[in-house]
């Protein structure tokens, strides 16, 4: 039998293969023709916004194509993400969303979207913990002492979050359940009305997130009583975890940003999206930027970041039921 040369096999091999493969990998290098939208599911201006706005500049550079920025805040980011789910499933209109549609999903009767069912998760950028701080007038100083003080004065203890139904409150809901304390859940409207309130000592400890809460930690107005996630921040690495803290084994919540595009989307192309987030959560300016706000940077893959969205609704649909949370 005469031998094929290598060179006319390797051609012969690739004519040979499936029609299908062959226009996944034609959709693959062809995405993007065009700058791609990114639906961001929060205001302008804050720490949120500007860690996808880094994103969108990082990934344009990766891609070829501009990515262009616009806010969609609201309606606990079903707003973003009902503008996300209805557009062409081309690649060209994404949102940066966060475990807040986890949330929502566990809280809103009946909504416009359900994540996924209608959303194909791309990559996780990055993890928050929360962070449970207390007034300089507050008649404890550490975690285990306010559990102390509220196991001797039930019903007196008020912890601030904010923003009524958000994961901070499903979040102490769970602490406060599984600590066994009788205490009140007051919600604001926002980081800046209940840290400000913190501070004048209106209320004794708000959850608030590390970037916000940290200048105010450094000039010793408020004290870290722990954060919520499965392990020490890197940023306040002498702060324990409520799991620590409190001798509570298995408690850890903490919130997620990350990519997600309509659920139509071609698998090359999500596949494509998924390599260059992963890449770019590896730069040292964006690094720097996620760390400076007592976040983490990760990037594990669409996979394990669908995973993570399926545990956290089961997470917060248990916890929304116990807490009577419904929107």
């Amino acid at each position: 039998m005469t031998a094929i040369p290598l060179r006319r096999r390797t051609m012969l091999s690739t004519l040979a293969l499936p029609v299908v493969a062959r226009t996944a990998f034609a959709q693959d290098t062809n995405f993007p023709t065009r700058p791609v939208r990114l639906v961001i599911a929060f205001p302008p201006g804050g720490s949120s916004d500007i860690i996808a706005r880094m994103a969108a500049e990082k990934l344009a550079a990766r891609i070829g194509q501009p990515v262009v920025p616009e806010n969609r805040p609201g309606a606990g980011a079903m707003i973003a993400a009902e503008a996300v789910a209805r557009a062409a499933p081309d690649g060209h209109t994404i949102m940066f969303g966060s475990s807040t549609l986890c949330v929502t999903a566990a809280t809103m009767r009946n909504p416009p979207v359900e994540v996924l069912r209608d959303l194909a998760p791309i990559n996780n950028l990055v993890e928050a913990p929360m962070l449970l701080v207390a007034s300089r007038n507050a008649p404890f100083a550490t975690l285990q002492e306010m559990l102390a003080w509220a196991r001797a004065n039930p019903g007196k203890l008020n912890i601030g979050i904010p923003g009524a139904g958000s994961s901070n409150h499903l979040g102490i809901d769970m602490f406060i359940r599984q600590a066994g304390i009788n205490a009140e859940i007051v919600p604001y409207q926002g980081n800046a009305p209940q840290l400000t309130a913190l501070i004048r000592g209106d209320i004794p400890v708000v959850t608030d997130n590390i970037g916000t809460s940290s200048g105010f930690l450094r000039d010793g107005s408020i004290r870290a009583l722990a954060v919520t996630s499965a392990r020490r921040n890197a940023l306040l690495p002498e702060v324990p975890t409520v799991a620590e803290a409190a001798n509570l084994l298995g408690y850890a919540t903490s919130f997620w940003f990350g990519l997600l595009a309509p659920k139509a989307t071609p698998a090359p192309i999500l596949s494509r999206l998924e390599r260059e987030a992963a890449a770019i959560m590896t730069q040292q300016d964006i690094l720097t930027a996620v760390q400076a706000q007592g976040y983490e940077a990760v990037a594990f893959g669409a996979e394990q970041f669908r995973q993570r969205i399926a545990a956290d609704i089961e997470q917060m649909t248990k916890a929304a039921r116990e807490a009577g949370i419904t929107t």
